[in-house]
C-alpha cells in the first residue's frame, strides 16, 4: 500500500497586541483589575446593594454572561455567595476571571444542557461549586465543566454530576467550535469531583 501523507497541523501566533497572560492570574492576584459583581437571587441584602447585576434565581446565565461580556482583558466577574440557577451556556471570553466566595458559599447549579463552556483562551474560573443534571441530545456528551480550549485553568472548583452527561471536568479537542488548534495549558489545581452519575475527570 502506498505510504499515508500526514499533512502537519499549522502553528497558531497571537497577535502582537495580544497582552501576555501567562501564568494566568487568579482573582486576588489582580487587585485593580476592572471588575464587576453578580449577586444571586437568595444572596444578601447588603450583597445585592453592592452588585452591578442581580439574578432572580431564572436563567442566571444571563446576568453572567452580560457582566463577562462586558469585560475588558484581565477583567473578572465577582460571583456572591448564593445558588445561581442557570439552564442555559456560561461562555467566558478571553483574558477573563470568573471567581466565587468558596465552593461552600457560591453555587452554579445547570439544568436543562446548561454549562460552563470555556472555547476561549486565557480564562480562569475559581471558588465554586458546579452542578449538572438533567441532560438531552448531544450536551450528554459534554461536561458540566467543558474546555475546548487552551491556556485555561480552573482552581478550588468542586463538581457533580447524574447520569445525563458525560462528566463534571471534560477537556474536549473539538474544532466544531473553530478551535483549529492543539489544546495545551490547563491546569487544575485543588478540583474535585464527588458522587458523579458520570465521570469526574475527562
Amino acid at each position: 500500500p502506498s505510504p499515508m501523507l500526514v499533512t502537519p497541523l499549522p502553528t497558531f501566533a497571537y497577535p502582537d497586541s495580544t497582552p501576555d497572560m501567562s501564568p494566568l492570574p487568579s482573582s486576588g492576584d489582580l487587585p485593580d483589575a476592572p471588575s464587576f459583581t453578580v449577586a444571586a437571587h437568595d444572596s444578601s441584602a447588603a450583597s445585592k446593594a453592592r452588585a452591578d447585576y442581580v439574578c432572580d434565581g431564572i436563567r442566571d446565565e444571563e446576568e453572567i454572561n452580560a457582566a463577562l461580556y462586558a469585560l475588558p482583558w484581565n477583567g473578572r466577574v465577582v460571583l456572591t455567595e448564593g445558588r445561581f440557577n442557570c439552564c442555559g451556556v456560561i461562555s467566558p471570553k478571553s483574558g477573563s476571571v470568573l471567581c466565587g466566595q468558596g465552593e461552600e458559599k457560591t453555587a452554579l447549579e445547570f439544568t436543562h444542557n446548561g454549562r460552563i463552556q470555556v472555547g476561549s483562551e486565557y480564562v480562569v474560573r475559581e471558588d465554586l461549586a458546579v452542578s449538572g443534571t438533567g441532560y438531552r441530545g448531544s450536551e450528554r456528551w459534554l461536561g458540566v465543566n467543558n474546555i475546548p480550549a487552551g491556556h485555561v485553568v480552573v482552581r478550588h472548583v468542586i463538581g457533580t454530576c447524574d447520569s445525563t452527561i458525560n462528566a463534571v471536568f471534560n477537556v474536549l479537542s473539538d474544532d466544531s467550535g473553530g478551535y483549529n488548534t492543539i489544546i495545551e495549558d490547563i491546569e487544575f489545581t485543588n478540583c474535585r469531583a464527588v458522587d458523579c452519575g458520570g465521570f469526574g475527570f475527562i
